[in-house]
């Protein structure tokens, strides 16, 4: 697992979100911060961070970050639930995609703080 790293649920009668890993495993294997792709529409999305057709393949209309939903996820666990087939690794984004999740995060005012930290600590925000 690796910083950038999409993750899909595998049923999406359960979920149909994809997940973005957007901190350092390697820093902090038993809390990866991830937050997910949603629809951009709606007055009370969080426009932080806005993504476009084409910036990654599972985007097919415009997108924002829901840094509200973001949550810390042990790696091991997630090893756990690809390997049950419970969800599925995607195309990882770009670095360029990247720099911008993390840009919304430290601009937005959803974030928690306990993902606001394991961020900051690993100099990812300021």
């Amino acid at each position: 697992m690796e910083i950038g790293d999409v993750y899909l649920v595998t049923d999406n009668r359960i979920d149909n979100h994809a997940r973005v890993v957007i901190s350092n495993p390697d820093s902090n294997p038993n809390q990866v911060v991830w937050v997910n792709f949603t629809g951009a529409e709606g007055e009370f999305r969080d426009h932080s961070c806005i993504l476009e057709i084409g910036d990654h393949p599972w985007i097919t209309k415009q997108t924002c970050i829901s840094y509200k939903d973001a949550r810390l996820v042990k790696q091991s666990d997630v090893d756990r639930w690809v390997q049950a087939g419970t969800i599925k690794k995607l195309v990882p984004v770009s670095d360029s995609v990247i720099t911008k999740i993390l840009e919304g995060a430290e601009a937005t005012e959803e974030l928690p703080g306990k993902c606001q930290r394991v961020l900051f600590d690993q100099d990812l925000i300021s």
